[in-house]
C-alpha cells in the first residue's frame, strides 16, 4: 500500500517538475523577444526620433540657387537705391518744349496770308493765293531765324528768288524768299541755327513780287501744309534787337 502512494507521489512531483520546465522556457521565449524588440527601436527623444518628426526642408528657389552662385563667384548684386527705383519707375517725358517764335524781319506785315481765297498780285495783275506774309522792310535789311533750327535747304527759286527753308521742333518750317543773293557764311544745308540769328537779307530776287515794295516774303509749314505765320509770330516792328 505504501509503495503505491509512493509511485502516486513521484509522478505527481515528477509532472509539476516537467509543468515548471515549460513555463520557464515560455517565460524565457517571451522575455528574448520583448529585449530584441526594445533592442531594434530608437529611444523616445532620439535624433532618429526628431528626424522622422521634424517638418522637410523645403526646397531652395531657383533664385535664391542663382544668389548663391553668385555669391560663391564673388559677384555682389547691386540692391536699388531710393533714388535709383525713383528714376525706374518715374515716366520719362518726351514731349519737347513748344516752339517760341521771333519775327524774321523787323517791319510789318502789309501782304496777308491766304491759300483759300485768292488775292490780287501787282506783278503778274492777276488774282492768285499767297501762302506766305510780306514783312515791310529796306533792301539790305537783316533776316533772322524765327526759332532754333537746322537749315534745311539753301537754294534760288526761279519765281521767288533766293530762298532758306528751316525745320523746327514739332513739325514746323520756315520759309524766307526774296533774299539777297549774298548768304552769310556757314548759312548751308545741315546747319544748326538759332533763334534771332542772321540768316541773311532782304533783297529783290523775287520776279512775281517785284512790283511790291521792298519785303521778306516768310512762309511757315505745319506738318507740311502752310499756316498762317501771324497765328504763330508777332510782327510788331521793334528795330534789330537779334544778334547777328
Amino acid at each position: 500500500m505504501s509503495t503505491s502512494r509512493e509511485k502516486k507521489q513521484k509522478r505527481i512531483l515528477y509532472f509539476c517538475f516537467v509543468i515548471l520546465l515549460i513555463t520557464a522556457a515560455v517565460a524565457a521565449a517571451v522575455t528574448g523577444t520583448y529585449k530584441k524588440s526594445e533592442k531594434g527601436r530608437a529611444p523616445i527623444g532620439t535624433a532618429e526620433t526628431e528626424t522622422e518628426t521634424a517638418a522637410p526642408a523645403a526646397k531652395p528657389r531657383p533664385d535664391e540657387n542663382a544668389e548663391t552662385d553668385k555669391k560663391e563667384a564673388g559677384i555682389i548684386p547691386v540692391r536699388p537705391t531710393p533714388e535709383t527705383e525713383k528714376e525706374e519707375t518715374e515716366p520719362v517725358s518726351l514731349t519737347p518744349e513748344p516752339v517760341t517764335f521771333t519775327a524774321p524781319a523787323a517791319g510789318s506785315v502789309y501782304g496777308e496770308f491766304s491759300v483759300a481765297v485768292p488775292v490780287f498780285s501787282n506783278t503778274m495783275n492777276d488774282y492768285r493765293t499767297h501762302a506766305g506774309v510780306d514783312v515791310s522792310a529796306e533792301i539790305g535789311d537783316p533776316v533772322f531765324a524765327c526759332a532754333d533750327g537746322v537749315i534745311d535747304e539753301v537754294w534760288e527759286d526761279p519765281m521767288m528768288g533766293q530762298s532758306i527753308r528751316i525745320s523746327h521742333a514739332d513739325g514746323f518750317e520756315s520759309v524766307y524768299r526774296n533774299l539777297s543773293t549774298v548768304i552769310p557764311d556757314g548759312i548751308v544745308k545741315g546747319a544748326s541755327v538759332r533763334a534771332g540769328q542772321t540768316i541773311g537779307a532782304v533783297g529783290d530776287t523775287a520776279l512775281i513780287e517785284c512790283e511790291d515794295e521792298p519785303h521778306l516774303h516768310f512762309e511757315l509749314l505745319l506738318a507740311g501744309e502752310p499756316v498762317d505765320p501771324s497765328l504763330h509770330v508777332s510782327f510788331t516792328p521793334s528795330g534789330n534787337d537779334y544778334e547777328g
